[in-house]
């Protein structure tokens, strides 16, 4: 990743990535891993990508055809049994705002943003090291995320948790704890299992290949969302919130701005769980509770500190 925003001057996106830019369905599902292809020797892959995205074609077909051990934590059975598998999701920041409504992108406090081409009013930026006001140092790139399928029965973190209402929706959001103890029991058909955490790492339309630094790593299930009936029963890539996780003993592992690895205790400072968040914005491209008037200090803690790029934090990952 370093080396790309060593030549673009910043780093990948959420979605819409550039390169695949054009009026395919296809180009805005880019994941942000695709675009460092070529700078981890995987320019035939990288190539396959591009040419079915431009054509309106998935990209799933390149995922499958080879097997990246880079993109895999080996504790994870899960990801070493499928190719298209992946175990490390981008930081989109300490909000929870996904889609692609003038103000209702990707979380602007982040280092991984939503940049939607086609909206006049899109505030949303490229990020680049010269962004993170904070350092690059204190600010979370990536981090590990268990991939899951919906059959796991425990533990909470390697599960998904349904009926957060609101979760991911316009106005008021639902505080942390909703999904904290949001239901994780809903067994998914073997139709619908590929729709969780980590199975298609090129594909950001399915399910989540961000993680928000609002819910504190391993505290709950692998994400939340309101949709636990509607469109692919359950929808889990309906703008969930996605947790850090990971099969370590009350660790999990990240890689931050400057690409030092660092082990983030399941005990880290995340705030008040039961304080309500920041609302997100409407969907009228202009609204005085778009998320990006959100600003100052993270309402998460250290470690929701740890996931914005300008908030002027004085805290680090060992506080």
């Amino acid at each position: 990743m370093l080396n790309y925003e060593n030549v673009k001057r910043r780093f990948t996106v959420l979605r819409y990535q550039p390169e695949f830019a054009s009026s395919s369905a296809n180009s805005s599902w880019v994941s942000y891993i695709v675009p460092t292809l070529p700078y981890m020797e995987q320019d035939s892959i990288y190539n396959q990508c591009m040419s079915l995205a431009s054509s309106n074609t998935s990209i799933s077909g390149a995922t499958n055809a080879a097997f990246l051990g880079t993109l895999k934590c080996p504790s994870d059975g899960l990801a070493l049994s499928g190719k298209a598998r992946f175990s490390y999701h981008c930081c989109s920041g300490d909000t929870i705002s996904k889609s692609d409504y003038a103000n209702y992108k990707a979380c602007a406090r982040g280092p991984f943003q939503n940049v939607y081409p086609a909206d006049a009013n899109n505030k949303n930026k490229f990020v680049g090291t010269k962004d993170i006001l904070d350092g690059a140092s204190k600010t979370v790139m990536l981090a590990e995320c268990i991939v899951t399928n919906g059959m796991y029965t425990s533990p909470t973190k390697a599960m998904f948790g349904f009926g957060v209402a609101n979760w991911g929706d316009f106005g008021s959001q639902p505080a942390p704890a909703n999904c904290l103890n949001a239901d994780p029991t809903y067994q998914p058909t073997t139709s619908q299992q590929n729709y969780y955490h980590g199975h298609d790492w090129a594909n950001t339309n399915g399910p989540p290949t961000d993680f928000t630094t609002i819910v504190a790593p391993n505290a709950g299930p692998a994400g939340c969302t309101d949709k636990a009936s509607s469109y692919n029963s359950p929808y889990t890539n309906y703008y969930p919130l996605s947790n850090a996780t990971s099969w370590h003993q009350q660790v999990t592992n990240v890689v931050m701005c400057d690409a030092a690895v660092r082990s983030v205790s399941d005990f880290i400072d995340a705030g008040d769980p039961t304080q309500t968040p920041p609302s997100q914005p409407s969907n009228n491209g202009g609204s005085s509770t778009d998320v990006r008037n959100y600003v100052g200090q993270s309402a998460w803690g250290v470690w929701g500190a740890m996931g914005t790029i300008g908030s002027r934090e004085a805290k680090s990952i060992d506080q």
